[in-house]
């Protein structure tokens, strides 16, 4: 064979032998290769806050005038989530407080700022704690009261409140 004869036969196999080891490369991906995956990250469905309720200090069974007569507020909270959640005091938010009687008694019904959270044993806490599918009641320590300045004519007047309560996985 020619010298040049040689050089195009070591040229073509040369080129052959890219092309082949091309193919098993592609045939290599093209055999590992899968096909889109799809799934979504948990969504925390909303507490479910039941009947709040006032719970008045010591023998008293009404809200009365003056700062040594504060109530607190009782929360119960059900988690239906998969994991469990804690709920801190910036969790818990008022989202309405009236009185009857006007806009006197309005002005002097006061709500607490911040908001303190009971721990169950009197003290107070920065969060709870609620289990998967669980309950808890949240205590907000001291949180409504009438100042001195209510006026005889808020004697009897309903109060009304609502809350909302958030919470963070654990």
């Amino acid at each position: 064979m020619q010298k040049r004869s040689k050089r195009v036969l070591a040229a073509t196999l040369a080129a052959a032998g890219v092309f082949a080891a091309g193919g098993v490369a592609y045939a290599f991906s093209d055999f590992f290769t899968t096909g889109p995956v799809e799934g979504a990250a948990a969504q925390m469905e909303p507490l479910t806050v039941g009947t709040v309720t006032i719970d008045y200090a010591n023998e008293e069974t009404q809200l009365w005038s003056g700062d040594n007569h504060k109530a607190s507020i009782i929360i119960p909270v059900t988690n239906e989530n998969e994991v469990g959640v804690t709920v801190t005091s910036a969790d818990v938010v008022n989202t309405l407080l009236s009185i009857g009687g006007g806009t006197t008694c309005a002005e002097a019904l006061n709500l607490a700022e911040p908001i303190v959270i009971d721990n169950g044993s009197g003290g107070s806490t920065g969060s709870i704690s609620i289990p998967k599918d669980g309950t808890a009641t949240i205590r907000v320590l001291d949180a409504v009261w009438l100042d001195g300045t209510a006026p005889d004519s808020c004697q009897g007047r309903a109060i009304t409140t609502k809350w909302k309560v958030t919470a963070n996985s654990q």
